[in-house]
């Protein structure tokens, strides 16, 4: 899960930034795009269809040849001869041709023969016959097919957070499935025998697991399912609780007993659970007592209490 590296004491944040990069993704899986908001794309994700699929109007109005009416205004508005009309999502055969004009709605299909749309505010109608008030050249008022997405072309990087906007634009171009990283199963343990369990009654003399409730809630944050565990200060216990754990969980994030006191316990347990560090105290405060150690696939996090 990590590369192997000799244990570094008391470095910068940047320094343990790199190192903390050096953990290698988790295995991939395949999700439907619809519920990816959180995942992280395991590769570029490539668009399966252009948005919109062909050219389309982006207003209500006529679709027309923008050369027939290129002298239109109302003080000399230009006849055109209306010869059939198109909604969103259906289709139009007819093809445009001099001095005609076909009635269009938002999102509809442009015919063949047009290459603009005249704003119906800028059109009066009687029966057959349209009068164009405004000119209207080639392009006005149509999206152009693939303006959006283009197909074939890279949307989502490798390595993304995906948010809703995200899954919208997987949406429109045409993607149902994506490869994401496996989420990492964490476990939070926060050590020390002043603590009390979160929700419960709070004793004199204790304080409350509160650091255990702030990790559990940035890993949920993430869309990150995190089991927890309260240990009270005592080494061979501590031991106990995390040996058989170690395998069963990608990340191990522990609080609390970092340091050198009397009853600071848990870099004693991971070296003798075998657990190999890669660094050891970083220069920030607060926070200088972080480690981060690894065993077989498992990193696990020391953080100060």
């Amino acid at each position: 899960m990590m590369e192997d590296c000799a244990v570094e004491r008391l470095i910068g944040l940047g320094r343990a930034r790199q190192l903390v990069q050096r953990i290698d993704p988790l295995g991939v899986e395949r999700i439907s795009a619809d519920n990816a908001a959180g995942r992280i794309a395991a590769c570029d994700i490539d668009a399966c269809c252009s948005c919109p699929t062909l050219d389309a109007s982006l207003k209500d109005g006529f679709a027309v040849r923008g050369r027939d009416i290129a002298s239109a205004c109302r003080e000399r508005p230009v006849p055109l001869t209306l010869v059939g009309s198109v909604v969103a999502g259906g289709h139009c055969d007819i093809t445009v041709k001099t001095g005609q004009a076909v009635r269009i709605m938002t999102g509809a299909p442009i015919p063949a023969g047009a290459d603009a749309v005249l704003a119906s505010e800028f059109a009066d109608t009687s029966g057959n016959q349209v009068l164009a008030l405004a000119d209207a050249g080639p392009g006005r008022n149509i999206l152009a097919c693939g303006s959006d997405v283009t197909a074939g072309s890279t949307i989502i990087d490798r390595g993304t957070r995906m948010f809703p906007g995200h899954l919208g634009l997987l949406a429109a171009a045409g993607v149902a499935e994506i490869p994401v990283f496996r989420q990492p199963r964490v476990l939070v343990i926060a050590t020390g025998s002043e603590l009390a369990v979160p929700g419960e009654p709070i004793a004199p003399g204790q304080v409350a697991a509160s650091n255990l409730v702030t990790l559990m809630a940035e890993a949920g944050a993430m869309g990150i399912h995190a089991d927890h565990l309260l240990v009270r200060d005592d080494l061979h216990l501590l031991q106990e609780k995390i040996a058989p754990l170690i395998e069963k969980y990608d990340v191990i994030l522990t609080c609390g007993g970092v340091l050198d006191g009397d009853k600071d316990f848990t870099m004693q347990a991971m070296d003798n659970l075998g657990v190999e560090p890669v660094f050891r105290r970083v220069r920030v405060g607060p926070g200088k007592g972080v480690c981060l150690g690894k065993k077989d696939s498992t990193c696990i996090f020391n953080l100060p209490g």
